[in-house]
């Protein structure tokens, strides 16, 4: 049926063999859309209550309810029925996979007990938490990486109706040998198809996760990962954020042989230090990640001597799955095309603060976003000062929001008090401290 039904149709005929003639028409699901569980992936699961006791007694009726029909569905559909009709705190959160697992956490938090994966709100703490968004940029994507939110959630499918590529690379066809699948694993690599799934399905899990009702106070990304943020900020919509997602990584793929980047296990004065000894002009330094951990770009032959360099002074070195040497001055060319193409887009300043690449801080009102954009291209990532600065104002708790925990291991040399999450399409996975931050 055409692509602009609202709902799928399809026809189911026996075509009379063995003697059966029977048709029928399905139509897709017009009630409210329920939410698939794939017991692969954890599950959040959040209580609210106004105290702890009010949220007990939920947690005792869904435990009640779950022990007399097994029904896992049913049990999620009526807590997130009474997570939505109320704006009480939460007061006790968990991620299960299993349906035992559920049961066990029901019962934990029904009994007020002990359970090293049940979360409880703070009592006693001064401090307000301040919710602080990441979202990471090109090297991290996977084959399918949006799938299982797309799958989870077919409501939010009207993120990809009208975007036929991505959508096609969203849910690739089924793979058999090794080089089918090294590939596809190649083929997402190109930066002009990279950045636009990337966008996607961060964005398709930046809405799942808004839906939590958390209360976001900053907004920030690494590289591409700036353009979602500005999007998740309210600067644009889905559709202008695909539009400069393709224009960008078509202005990266002009560059030619677009170059290298390979992450060294040191800080930036030493790397700064051994580019220097070394006499390597044409590879610099592309993103500080870490206190331990930078990202240098530039020929694809000088960077595969600077990683045997690297090899030589004891330091570990890993080829990142990127076409280009990003942020580098490589990427003059790509950043003078990008701000002309882009220049007539309808981009606003974003509602949340947003924190840029560039120069570690937010977007104030007089500053130029396309300008900013085009510059950033050519300009290092200070990821790690942004850290810091986000952290000075007030950020207490991180979350990432993409195809993995890629930023949130990096977190931790640059951050003294923070608690992280990685949320992946939507699975949620806890990495030391985690408070509720609702």
């Amino acid at each position: 049926m055409g692509s602009e039904l609202e709902s799928r149709v399809a026809g189911v005929s026996a075509f009379g063999f063995g003697g059966t003639n029977y048709h029928c028409v399905l139509t897709g699901e017009h009630a409210t859309t329920r939410p698939l569980h794939d017991p692969r992936q954890p599950v959040l699961v959040a209580l609210r209550g106004k105290t702890a006791a009010d949220a007990r007694e939920t947690a005792t009726q869904a435990r009640r309810t779950l022990e007399c029909d097994g029904d896992v569905e049913a049990v999620l559909e009526t807590l997130s029925q009474h997570y939505s009709s109320t704006s009480e705190p939460v007061q006790f959160a968990f991620a299960f996979r299993t349906t035992n697992e559920l049961l066990q956490l029901l019962e934990a938090a029904a009994g007020n007990a002990n359970h090293p994966a049940l979360q409880r709100r703070s009592q006693n703490s001064s401090e307000q938490s301040c919710l602080a968004i990441l979202f990471s940029g090109q090297g991290g994507q996977k084959v399918g990486m949006a799938q299982n939110v797309i799958l989870r959630r077919p409501d939010l499918f009207w993120l990809v109706r009208d975007q036929k590529e991505l959508l096609d690379n969203c849910f690739p066809p089924q793979r058999f040998t090794a080089e089918e699948k090294t590939q596809d694993e190649h083929d997402l690599t190109r930066t002009d198809r990279a950045q636009r799934l990337l966008a996607m399905a961060q964005m398709a899990g930046w809405m799942a996760f808004s839906e939590l009702g958390a209360d976001t106070s900053m907004l920030a990304g690494h590289s591409f990962g700036e353009i979602v943020a500005l999007a998740a900020g309210g600067s644009m919509t889905s559709r202008t954020l695909y539009g400069l997602a393709k224009i960008r990584g078509e202005a990266m793929k002009n560059t030619g042989d677009g170059g290298a980047m390979t992450a060294i296990r040191a800080g930036a004065d030493e790397v700064s230090s051994l580019l220097s000894k070394n006499s390597c002009p044409a590879i610099s330094i592309a993103n500080i990640n870490s206190a331990s951990q930078v990202v240098v770009g530039g020929p694809v032959e000088q960077i595969e001597a600077f990683e045997r360099i690297a090899a030589d002074a004891q330091l570990k070195s890993r080829r990142l799955a990127v076409s280009a040497a990003f942020h580098t001055k490589q990427m003059e060319p790509s950043s003078s095309e990008l701000a002309q193409r882009v220049a007539d887009m309808n981009i606003t300043h974003p509602t949340t603060s947003v924190y840029r690449n560039r120069v570690a801080a937010p977007y104030d009102r007089d500053v130029d976003i396309i300008e900013e954009l085009a510059l950033q291209l050519q300009s290092p990532v200070n990821f790690e000062q942004m850290v810091r600065n986000m952290v000075e104002d007030g950020a207490n708790v991180f979350v990432e929001i993409g195809p993995g925990r890629i930023l949130s291991g990096s977190l931790s040399p640059s951050r003294d008090r923070s608690a992280s999450i990685s949320i992946s399409h939507p699975k949620v996975t806890l990495c030391r401290t985690w408070r509720p931050v609702f």
